[in-house]
């Protein structure tokens, strides 16, 4: 199966896909995210691309196209088109997974979910030995997501709810099959057909 990652980052989800035995397809805006992907796998199939422009794919390339915290930070006025795109290069009876960070997301809901269920499934000591060696990291991605709120209140951001998601998918002539929340209920997990 061929898979399209579409804001793929510095390629942890493709990478996920590929030693599942999936052959993958990334695109992003961030060169240096691009590079970083490349350093994880030298063999990485990723492109840099502008999605709001097109997507530079022939017409039913992909048997899935998934895309993860990307649409959030796209215009608004982009996302239809941006949405079109996807359902122009994914094949007949392909699936697309999207999921986006939800208007009033709290950074702070998702990581207690985490060390909530680590707890559950790894007991108290490796819960501990993973705090402390992901503290660092931690404190990156709330700080990082203390400026994604601020630029989301100055406008830059546009979070998404159930229904506009839905409604982006149905409006480029998908098939909404299902529809959940993740991130400890802090994002929106949407799966289509075409």
């Amino acid at each position: 199966k061929n898979i399209l990652d579409v804001g793929s980052g510095t390629g942890n989800l493709c990478i996920k896909l590929k030693k599942s035995g999936y052959n993958t397809t990334g695109i992003d805006f961030s060169k240096e995210g691009i590079a970083l992907f490349k350093q994880k796998d030298i063999n990485a199939k990723v492109f840099y691309g502008d999605i709001t422009q097109g997507l530079p794919f022939s017409d039913n390339s992909f048997d899935g196209l998934c895309t993860n915290n990307t649409i959030y930070t796209l215009p608004e006025d982009s996302r239809p088109l941006v949405f079109r795109e996807f359902y122009r290069v994914v094949k007949p009876g392909g699936v697309i997974l999207v999921s986006n960070l939800a208007e009033g997301f709290s950074s702070i809901a998702i990581y207690l979910v985490h060390i909530k269920e680590s707890l559950k499934n790894k007991g108290l000591v490796p819960t501990l030995v993973d705090f402390i060696h992901f503290l660092i990291p931690t404190i990156k991605i709330f700080y990082y997501n203390i400026l994604i709120k601020k630029e989301h209140t100055g406008g830059s951001y546009s979070f998404l709810t159930e229904s506009k998601q839905r409604s982006l998918l149905k409006s480029a002539g998908f098939s909404v099959l299902g529809e959940t929340r993740v991130y400890g209920n802090q994002a929106v997990f949407t799966w289509a057909k075409k």
